[in-house]
């Protein structure tokens, strides 16, 4: 073979030979460049089951795209020689440079922590490697890169055995054994025959990590069934007894890999990956910022009196830093329309919207909502300082392109701290399959950031139905209205999600954003429960008949039983069952109000945090979490969330009578009505409810009796509804009158807040306002709903 020429390859020398073939050095005259090349010799080239086998190695191997995974070139045939060329490592085997008492820590740290990422890639590919060893991992003739070698024994996690590779090894692995795997490395299950699954990887990974730390295996043997035996039976020995100067936890990261039982095991290599880069920043002493840590969101802050997110952990909501390991933050940035037609912008909006709902059902992804990324569209700001803004680790940008009937996407991950392009992709499609599309972008960026698609995460990400166009557009424009959550842009949005479900009545996210549009809707008092309550129960019923699966429509379903129902438990059930599908800072939001409507405080703020981080750049998500710090009587913390909703938004009115209710708590009540007098400015609605219970605090008794005056003649002449005349009385400490209204309130089924102001603590021992509060279904007031330390 050497000397010989294949297609325009020109065999150099030989590398060495394995059981899946022979390696050589090759050059390629085209590219001018070296190669390493593969062939499979005659004899098994011959035999169909080897052919395959090597057809399927090469398919594999070119679906990695990692710096420590060798890259595979080409795959051929010349002259009836099948042959890939890969990637020409040029340096030594691990095994060769493996010191007979082991790495010491930090060099051990620099190898196993690539190690451990480039088979945490293969796993999210659904790729199991089955033979890692160190003879299997060169490191370069510079010492500083490790690349992961022979993955022509792996076989894609989600398919049958059908080579025969279940049954009992040889003796010997120069022989074409029946069993897959190199004895030494092998895992328990895998020593069995049994099927295997990545956790078998972890365990030789383990077995590599031990001899890397101590220069010798775990478990030993002088024959092969004396070796099985101990892989199968014998514990391994503790990495302290043999190395006791290295980190404990290195110790117990490396024990928990060797665990016989799979499920005892880490359970991801990435979950590897984190624990060995933690140690590895440790050891030099370099702050963490590893790539799994973001940098704080803007604004996000914990009440000091408990831990951030210990209320949701308590209501059994997973906080996503704490399931953590492999948790991964990115934004998707606004994709660039290169459509030849120039009102195509709302496609590209829609493309983007349908990326970032298909990245929020991946577990382990954070994901920044559309509002906070909507504000980079144009900038000419850096991604560093895009991703440090945003909290994130991961930037995606990109275009869209749609040509009559056909769609292509371009996108590019990129690392938001060094602005290095992680991974690249081009896609084409039929534009109804624009859902789709996105589902199958959203798996690839899973997958190059190392997040493992868990089964019912792939299920989601495959139930998307063609959707037309036309009825996509209509959705997309009613969302747009939806975000600026004012009353007329309520209507528009009702407007485009009607039309949208005219156009297909089977499409289900414009069911479910119809009935969450109207539950917001009757809260605010933009329309009457009883006109919202039909319309939104039909559409929220037929969201979930729809999907079933879908966040969207669990989320509606919340709403209904919060906003229409006033069904407190049930509604807290829909919504901690949509935050199990989709991780969305609107979900949060959601929960976050119910529970301060129940006097939940702590819990509350636990949600809007958690929103404000998936929407670190929405002045709304402050703003709504300044108000439940408000609820909680953490008024200088409401005050912080209030300026930096107003710094990120001057115009959003919302965020100055947040300002003046928390300024008036801290009894700085003409800095309150400068600041509400600024809200009525900016809304063009003067609110006399809410000026005359400032008034009334500020002892201003006149003028507050004034206000309640106009405020009467508002309500005769149907511009204002009478539930607002209860805080004026409130404010001024007359509590018959507060309980009269009230009373009225609750006969007409008319909601208010009674846990979130302060003044209502003092008819807590009331039985007229306990009727109150049972008659409007809130639960009884208790000692979560005072005020907190």
């Amino acid at each position: 073979m050497i000397g010989q020429r294949l297609s325009h390859y020109e065999v150099i020398a030989k590398i060495g030979a394995g059981g899946m073939g022979e390696v050589y050095r090759a050059r390629d005259t085209r590219l001018e460049r070296e190669v390493a090349f593969k062939v499979l010799p005659e004899e098994m080239a011959s035999n169909p089951m080897r052919l395959s086998r090597f057809q399927r190695e090469a398919k594999t191997v070119a679906a990695l795209n990692h710096p420590n995974i060798v890259t595979i070139h080409s795959v051929e045939e010349a002259e009836g020689v099948h042959f890939l060329t890969m990637e020409l490592v040029t340096g030594k085997a691990l095994d060769e440079l493996l010191p007979s008492d082991g790495f010491p820590l930090d060099r051990f740290l620099a190898l196993a922590t690539p190690i451990a990422d480039a088979v945490a890639s293969a796993h999210t590919r659904g790729i199991v490697h089955r033979d890692l060893k160190p003879a299997n991992v060169m490191v370069t003739d510079e010492g500083d890169r490790v690349k992961v070698l022979d993955f022509g024994l792996a076989k894609l996690s989600a398919a049958d055995d059908l080579d025969g590779s279940s049954q009992l090894m040889t003796m010997t692995m120069t022989q074409e054994g029946l069993i897959v795997g190199t004895p030494y490395y092998m895992s328990p299950e895998q020593a069995r025959g049994e099927a295997v699954d990545h956790r078998s990887d972890i365990f030789s990974l383990g077995v590599m990590f031990f001899e890397m730390v101590t220069g010798h295996r775990p478990f030993e043997g002088a024959t092969a069934i004396e070796l099985m035996s101990a892989i199968l039976k014998d514990p391994a020995p503790a990495l302290s007894d043999v190395r006791p100067e290295v980190p404990r936890h290195l110790g117990s990261v490396i024990g928990r890999c060797l665990e016989k039982a799979p499920e005892d095991r880490h359970q991801t290599a990435l979950d590897v990956y984190n624990k060995l880069r933690d140690l590895e920043l440790e050891a030099s002493a370099v702050p963490p910022q590893a790539p799994r840590v973001g940098k704080p969101a803007v604004g996000r802050a914990t009440l000091q009196s408990t831990p951030a997110g210990a209320g949701l952990r308590k209501a059994g909501i997973d906080v996503s830093d704490d399931v953590g390991e492999t948790m991964r933050k990115l934004a998707v940035l606004p994709l660039l329309d290169h459509s030849p037609d120039s009102d195509q912008d709302w496609f590209a909006a829609g493309v983007h919207e349908a990326l970032l709902r298909a990245l929020q059902q991946i577990d382990g992804l954070q994901v920044t909502s559309r509002t906070s990324v909507l504000r980079y569209r144009g900038t000419d700001k850096l991604l560093p300082e895009i991703g440090s803004e945003l909290g994130v680790e991961y930037l995606v940008e990109g275009s869209v392109a749609r040509v009559g009937d056909r769609i292509r996407v371009s996108a590019q991950l990129v690392d938001a701290s060094t602005d290095h392009q992680v991974w690249s992709g081009e896609y084409e499609r039929d534009v109804r399959d624009v859902l789709a599309l996105q589902s199958e972008v959203a798996r690839t960026i899973s997958g190059a950031i190392h997040v493992v698609l868990t089964p019912e995460a792939e299920a989601r990400l495959s139930a998307n139905p063609q959707v037309d166009p036309d009825t996509y557009e209509q959705y997309v424009r009613g969302l747009q209205h939806f975000d600026r959550v004012t009353k007329a842009g309520f209507r528009k949005s009702v407007e485009f999600f009607e039309q949208a479900i005219a156009s297909d009545p089977e499409f289900a996210p414009a069911h479910a954003a119809l009935a969450i549009a109207y539950g917001i809707a009757a809260e605010y008092g933009w329309i009457s429960r009883e006109q919202a309550a039909p319309r939104a129960v039909r559409a929220a019923d037929q969201a979930l008949h729809l999907a079933p699966k879908s966040g969207d429509a669990h989320h509606a379903q919340a709403g209904v039983a919060f906003h229409m129902d006033r069904d407190f438990a049930k509604a807290e059930e829909r919504y901690r069952k949509a935050l199990e599908l989709s991780s969305s800072a609107y979900i949060y939001f959601g929960y976050g109000w119910l529970l301060s409507q129940m006097g939940r405080h702590h819990e509350a703020v636990d949600a809007l945090e958690r929103a404000v981080e998936l929407d670190p750049r929405s002045p709304l998500m402050h703003g709504d979490l300044g108000w439940w710090l408000y609820g909680a009587r953490h008024f200088e913390r409401a005050v912080e969330e209030a300026r930096i909703a107003i710094d990120l938004d001057p115009q959003q009115p919302e965020s100055y009578w947040l300002l003046a209710a928390a300024q008036s708590q801290q009894g700085e009540f003409t800095r309150a009505l400068d600041a509400f007098t600024r809200y009525e400015e900016l809304s063009g609605d003067a609110v006399p409810s809410f000026r005359g219970y400032l008034l009334a605090l500020a002892g201003q008794h006149d003028a507050a009796v004034s206000a309640l005056e106009e405020l009467e003649k508002r309500i005769k002449r149907g511009e204002s509804q009478r539930i607002e005349a209860a805080q004026i009385h409130l404010g001024l400490g007359n509590d018959e009158k507060t309980l009269e209204v009230l009373e009225e309130a609750a006969e007409a089924n008319v909601s208010f807040q009674p846990y979130l102001w302060p003044e209502y603590e003092r008819l807590f021992g009331e039985p007229r306002f306990a009727h109150i509060l049972e008659r409007l279904r809130y639960p009884k007031p208790s000692r979560t709903t005072q005020a907190l330390p």
